[in-house]
């Protein structure tokens, strides 16, 4: 950890701030926050600009947020044990940042002070964790520090909330994948014209229709009401694909629900002051058919347009999610594939109303699944490289499936393997070397006959012969293995060659 000289909130701070991986944004890249988005980060990250330190976020964020850890630090200090100290920190490779609210003078303890908030303080109070919302911000923190624990505080100066944490090896993975992850997405991010908030064209110039009838219509509107409705009608999209077009044809069902109503109300009121003038209520019955039948198509349209592009957004991130686990497969080179990668596009989607929203909560499910993807991928890589380097790899013709487990299991495996395989080697060699010396006193025997005829000497040596053929026979694995082992094959291919020779050998 590198101590910068720099005070939290000035113009040299935020400038510092630019070149690194800061631990405000960590939540954000993982999709956890509440308050922003992962692609408006990306978007704010491309063009360069500060919307995070805009002044509304200085005075009602910042400013008040030094107020309450300027309350809370006692506290703070109580519960630690020690005195605590705002810094500034770089990881040694200065590729991330924290700003930290306090730290004691040995640097094994952090503190992370959080304004009252009611929801995180039931989080902290029922679950005894981090609020998922900050957790990231936590792990980021502790990386750069290197503390052993951080005190995570919710407090307001008077009344406090708060748990410890401390880091495992899983969460530090998984937030540097998804910094890498992040930065992969944004060398590729193209920036999208920002569309302006979707408005319904006003109705306000179509006219209220209005009859009044004694005995005889003696004043009406209806023929002009008729040409504006059917013009309304007419001029009405169907085509529904940007955010204003939905904002537009929901207005026009709200409209001509309302217009519906209206018709009818005058309808009851003629009928009131008259038993029938049929030029009127034929009109009238044709005007709130017309309305209906468009009102009910375009609610149609509007549900189905809105299913289709959700359905659009949840396809677009599962293919690129679906490329992504690809891509890692190919690396792997066979060796092993990666474990199903769980991941729910429509439950991240859900409640969420516009284009926008919808395609921000399907990206952020899928830069989560392939941050999920990459840590498989480098623990399930550092597996085949532990199994490639042990002493014997043709012990390993499970590699693909031993490769997924974990790092522990692995490495506990292959100790268990090799030492099987030099043990049962060794038993080997022993009976070898048994099995020589209960035969070579009938070998010296043979060569100290010399006052025995030829005929004796040769009988001796056809009787001791069979001696040096005595040794069993090896299991056939040990045989593969040793062939693979000679000539750097594997033993699949080992195998092949020695059935090979003991079919020719029987067809002999």
């Amino acid at each position: 950890m590198k101590i910068l000289n720099l005070v939290q909130g000035t113009d040299s701070w935020k400038a510092a701030r630019k070149n690194y991986r800061t631990a405000s944004e960590a939540s954000i890249i993982m999709g956890a926050s509440k308050n922003v988005s992962r692609n408006e980060l990306l978007t704010m990250k491309k063009t360069a600009t500060e919307q995070e330190f805009s002044d509304w976020f200085q005075k009602n964020v910042l400013d008040k947020g030094h107020e309450v850890e300027k309350m809370a630090r006692p506290i703070a200090e109580q519960i630690i044990g020690e005195e605590l100290f705002p810094i500034t920190a770089a990881a040694d490779d200065d590729t991330m940042l924290a700003s930290l609210d306090g730290s004691t003078m040995l640097g094994n303890i952090i503190w992370e002070c959080k304004q009252w908030n009611q929801e995180k303080a039931d989080h902290i109070s029922q679950s005894n964790q981090v609020p998922t919302q900050d957790f990231w911000q936590v792990v980021h923190q502790l990386i750069v520090s290197e503390a052993e624990k951080c005190l995570y505080m919710v407090t307001d100066g008077e009344r406090e909330v708060h748990v410890w944490f401390s880091l495992n090896n899983d969460d530090i993975a998984t937030l540097l994948h998804g910094w890498e992850q992040f930065q992969y997405d944004l060398d590729n991010f193209e920036i999208k014209p920002e569309k302006e908030v979707a408005v319904a064209d006003t109705t306000e110039n179509f006219p209220t229709l209005f009859v009044d009838i004694e005995g005889a219509v003696k004043e009406t509107n209806l023929e002009t009401y008729k040409e504006a409705a059917a013009k309304r009608i007419k001029s009405i999209s169907t085509d529904l694909k940007s955010d204003k077009d939905f904002a537009n044809a929901e207005s026009m069902v709200k409209f001509l629900t309302e217009k519906e109503k209206e018709v009818e109300a005058v309808k009851k009121q003629a009928l009131a002051k008259t038993s029938s003038i049929d030029d009127l209520f034929n009109t009238i019955d044709y005007l709130k058919e017309e309305m209906r039948s468009k009102r009910l198509e375009l609610d149609k349209l509007v549900k189905q347009r809105k299913k289709d592009i959700k359905l659009e957004i949840a396809q677009g991130a599962k293919k690129s999610i679906d490329e992504h686990i690809d891509s890692l497969n190919k690396e792997l080179g066979g060796e092993a594939t990666l474990p199903s990668i769980s991941f729910d596009i429509n439950s991240a989607m859900k409640n969420k109303r516009t284009i926008a929203t919808l395609q921000s909560a399907a990206d952020d499910e899928a830069a989560r699944a392939k941050i999920e993807a990459s840590k498989e991928f480098h623990r399930i890589k550092e597996n085949i490289a532990l199994i490639n380097k042990a002493e014997h790899p043709a012990l390993f013709q499970d590699k693909a499936t031993l490769a997924l487990k974990e790092k522990d299991h692995v490495v506990a495996e292959i100790n268990l393997r090799e030492a099987r395989f030099r043990k049962e080697e060794a038993k080997r060699k022993e009976e070898l070397a048994q099995e020589k010396s209960i035969s070579q006193p009938e070998v010296v025997a043979a060569k100290k006959g010399s006052g025995f005829s030829s005929s004796k000497t040769s009988a001796t040596k056809e009787t001791s012969a069979p001696a040096f053929n005595s040794t069993p026979k090896p299991r056939d694995e040990k045989i593969f293995i040793c062939v693979a082992e000679k000539f750097n094959v594997e033993f699949s291919i080992a195998k092949a060659w020695v059935l090979g020779i003991e079919k020719t050998t029987t067809a002999a």
